[in-house]
């Protein structure tokens, strides 16, 4: 597969299947690499790409669609030299967990436990075909309405990245009546097609009450649709 930017009677051109980023000149016909060569991720002046897919060129900088790799890789022509683009800052996007006012939940079943220390049970169910963003920060933060609940340390709430899901975290549950919290924040993308990502945010209020014969865990699972 090829792509082309043409720019001062020159063609900059992308060979994904031999991992190259070309330069060819229309009037001499002349075909010169740029950068690339093998199948793989290293940036400096030996750089190496996984199926670049496509590019732009702004003054003098080549921005790469690596596909292969996942990444977009940043050419500069004057100093041959590549780097990867590192994206930062990802928590600007999400509300501030402390705002509950701000967030709309939704409101799940009654869940009774034993009153003390319980597990809570996080986890994802995202439409078939898409799984979590791997290396992105997609979390859940859990508190209570009422500040009755604490985790870990006294804490009155909680935030966990979900590296893994089912995930676990512990609480102490007083007895009686509360409602605990979830705010969940997440990346995923397609099993098939990673280069094609979402980002949702999700908030769930679930009413919890207690009885000497429950269980000891509490279930909450962000349920995404398509």
């Amino acid at each position: 597969m090829c792509h082309h930017y043409i720019s001062f009677f020159r063609v900059i051109r992308i060979g994904s299947y031999n991992n190259k980023i070309k330069r060819i000149d229309p009037k001499t016909r002349e075909c010169v690499t740029l950068f690339g060569g093998e199948q793989g991720l290293r940036d400096g002046d030996k750089p190496l790409f996984d199926e670049p897919e496509g590019l732009s060129v702004v003054d003098g900088t080549i921005y790469i669609a690596d596909t292969g790799n996942h990444s977009i890789r940043v050419a500069t022509l004057a100093t041959k030299e590549v780097t990867t683009l590192q994206l930062t800052n990802f928590e600007m996007l999400r509300p501030p967990a402390e705002k509950k006012g701000g967030v709309k939940y939704e409101q799940l079943a009654t869940q009774s436990v034993k009153a003390g220390k319980a597990t809570i049970v996080v986890d994802v169910k995202l439409p078939p075909g898409h799984k979590l963003t791997e290396n992105a920060p997609s979390q859940v933060t859990l508190s209570s309405a009422d500040d009755k609940v604490e985790f870990a340390g006294g804490k009155k709430s909680v935030t966990v990245e979900l590296a893994q899901v089912p995930g676990k975290i512990e609480a102490e549950v007083p007895a009686g009546e509360s409602t605990l919290l979830a705010n969940f924040s997440l990346y995923y993308c397609g099993t098939e097609n990673e280069s094609l990502c979402f980002f949702k945010d999700a908030g769930y209020s679930v009413p919890v009450s207690t009885r000497d014969s429950a269980g000891s865990e509490i279930a909450i699972t962000c349920s995404v649709k398509e």
